[in-house]
This record gives structure tokens, sequence and C-alpha cells, in this order.
């Protein structure tokens, strides 16, 4: 029996239009942080509040790539499809990545933060 796919080859989509990343992608669809609350008699309980979901990629600066533009963008559709066949994604997605470029394999950091994700699997 074949061996299923669990990584590899994958798709980002910011509102329809497809960027060209580079190594890992990484994302988080957790929309809270948790800790543990002690005193000094131990555990009380824990604490919450919201965190932002993200994805974050290096993509390949291409000659066409309008990295002003990207840089500015608002309540955009973030869709990263799996190799194992997955897709996450962001509504209302803001970018939030420094836009850094390195030039000796046109590398540039992008990161979209929001609090709308979702997974389909």
């Amino acid at each position: 029996m074949a061996q299923p796919r669990v990584g590899g080859v994958i798709a980002l989509r910011v509102n329809g239009v497809q960027y060209r990343c580079k190594g890992n992608v990484e994302y988080s669809i957790n929309p809270v942080e948790r800790s543990l609350v002690f005193g000094v008699d131990g555990a009380h309980g824990y604490m919450e509040k919201p965190r932002p979901q993200y994805v974050q990629a290096t993509l390949t600066d291409v000659s066409d790539l309008d990295t002003r533009a990207l840089m500015m963008q608002e309540a955009a559709t973030v869709a990263l499809e799996l190799g194992n066949g997955k897709t996450v994604g962001l509504r209302d997605a803001i970018f939030t990545g420094d836009g850094s470029v390195t030039t000796e394999e046109s590398e540039l950091a992008a990161r979209w933060e929001g609090v709308d994700a979702f997974e389909v699997l």
C-alpha cells in the first residue's frame, strides 16, 4: 500500500493571486493563548487571551511582484493549500510582515494575520 503524501508542494493564494513560496510556510489557526495561573499554594487555573492567527512565508520576489501593494494588503483572503490535502486560510487578514527582501535569492519575508481562520480537511 502506498503511503499518503503528508508534505511538500503547496500553493499560497492571496485574494486569488498565487505567490511563489520557498522553503517552509508556517501557519497557526489557534485563536487563543493559554497559560496556567499559579499561587503560592499551587495551580489556581488558567488564563486565556486572544491571539492573531497567521500565515507566514518566504516569497520569491519576481519582476512582476508589486512589493509595495503586497505590503499594503488589508481585508485579504489568504488560502494555503497543503501537500497533505488540507486548505488553511484567513479571512479579513492584513499584511504584518516587515516586507524585507534579500537580494541573493530574491527572498521576501511575508506574514498575514487575522482573527478568522479556517481549515478544510
